[in-house]
């Protein structure tokens, strides 16, 4: 019953939680809104799942989808708009 005491080993330290990863979020909410409302912000959107594609070693696939759409909605709306007046 001499024996050395053993303190137990410290707690380890924490582990910073990772940063969400958006990037397919960006990328639906793009070509969604970019088709059906408003072309600007899907381009915003795509713009956004690409950065985080990027970031997270990702496929910017859903990013460029976005973009291509939100921007065949513009070109699309705009002709339809002259045509119509």
């Amino acid at each position: 019953m001499t024996e050395p005491y053993n303190a137990p080993p410290p707690p380890p330290m924490p582990v910073a939680p990772a940063k969400p990863d958006r990037t397919n979020l960006y990328g639906i909410l793009g070509i969604v809104i970019g088709f059906i409302c408003c072309p600007i912000i899907g381009i915003v959107l795509g713009i956004l799942s690409i950065r985080e594609a990027k970031a997270h070693g990702k496929s910017s696939v859903l990013g460029i989808v976005a973009i291509v759409l939100s921007v065949v909605a513009a070109v699309v709306g705009g002709i339809y708009s002259v045509s119509r007046n």
